[in-house]
């Protein structure tokens, strides 16, 4: 197998038979002659090593001075929730392990240790996240002539199989119904279960965006929660989409909003929910289904919800309806479709089971 190193750097083979490649030494193009292509990369390699050596003596960059010339440098277009999404996954995640490393110094085994962490504490899907944002980061510093070597780019990210989606049991909602007159977290799962709304649009839900008349619901906003603090923007490309209000939740909706000022769901002083008080309105749902439903049972079991799951529920009841795939994108506002064709054939598995079920019951 060749060598990964002369595969991904290119030269150009020449008429006289010679290789030849050009690097930029102090902003002055340079060409790089050899008799192969594996002689001229050689070479490429020396002088960008030397370069880098040299640029070196004149900066001392560790890891997070550098980050940060990055994210100011190159990320002044992106979004200010991206940006400080970015810096959070860096102060929390890579800065204590390697962020006072100097550039020069840090080895594939640093990134692989600190990704290993991550591992065992189940951050499946931010690790990934920080690996690529590594990446990225290495990568600047050799187009910047202060590394010459990307000691994270042959580190692969590792797919792990999602956890099994399962929907919101009926006894769970009859349960939630019944209750959720009195209680306004308990109709803020309700209201997520036949909208499938994400958190973040949840939180920025006012009062403007619900219309009653038409029975639609407009969503073309959401909340982001740097530092636990919701920072609510336009939904990106500004695109907007309409969720139907179903007839299931359309009377008590109506009760509920009628008293309401401008956000729908809010913290107790009537402000936008941080990330800390929708998990704990979570909590404080799971404690009470908890004690309800095992009120009268010989056994206990540990019922729990999450947003996720009101989603996934939603999702099933669009296809338990028969609602085609395409429509049920539009109402959910999933980009990629296929999420929701797992979904579906998801469920039209577990509905072939059970059929192959009945009829093996019957026969029997």
């Amino acid at each position: 197998m060749a060598n990964s190193i002369y595969t991904n750097i290119t030269t150009t083979k020449r008429k006289d038979g010679r290789y030849m490649k050009r690097i930029s030494i102090n902003g002055k193009i340079t060409p790089i002659y050899g008799h192969s292509h594996e002689e001229v990369v050689d070479k490429y390699l020396f002088m960008k090593q030397k370069q880098s050596e040299n640029n070196l003596k004149t900066n001392s960059y560790t890891f997070e001075t550098w980050s940060q010339k990055w994210l100011n440098l190159y990320k002044i277009d992106i979004q200010d929730t991206t940006k400080m999404e970015y810096s959070r996954k860096l102060e929390i995640h890579v800065y204590p392990k390697i962020g006072k490393i100097k550039l020069e110094k840090i080895k594939q085994i640093d990134i692989v240790d600190l990704l290993q962490v991550m591992d065992e504490k189940g951050l499946t899907k931010t690790k990934n996240e920080v690996l690529i944002l590594i990446k990225a980061i290495l990568e600047s510093a050799i187009d910047n002539d202060l590394i010459y070597k990307n000691v994270a780019k042959s580190i692969k990210i590792k797919k792990h199989k999602s956890a099994e989606k399962t929907v919101i049991s009926k006894e769970i909602i009859d349960c939630l119904k019944l209750h959720c007159h009195k209680d306004e977290n308990i109709f803020m799962v309700i209201f997520l279960i036949y909208t499938g709304l994400r958190r973040g649009e949840i939180t920025a839900l006012t009062k403007q965006d619900i219309d009653l008349d038409n029975k639609v619901i407009k969503i073309n906003k959401a909340a982001k929660f740097p530092h636990n603090q919701p920072v609510i923007k336009s939904t990106k490309n500004e695109e907007t989409r309409y969720v139907p209000i179903f007839n299931v939740i359309y009377e008590d909706l109506k009760v509920f909003i009628k008293n309401k000022h401008e956000y729908i769901f809010t913290t107790k002083s009537g402000k936008p929910m941080t990330a800390v008080s929708l998990k704990r309105k979570l909590q404080s749902i799971n404690t009470f289904l908890n004690k309800e439903l095992n009120k009268h049972s010989n056994e206990t079991n540990n019922y729990s919800i999450t947003l996720h799951q009101t989603r996934h529920t939603f999702a099933s009841i669009l296809h338990e309806a028969g609602i085609d795939v395409k429509q049920a994108q539009k109402w959910t506002g999933h980009k990629d479709v296929r999420v929701l064709l797992d979904i579906y054939t998801h469920l039209d598995k577990n509905q072939n089971s059970l059929a192959i079920e009945k009829v093996n019951n019957f026969l029997n």
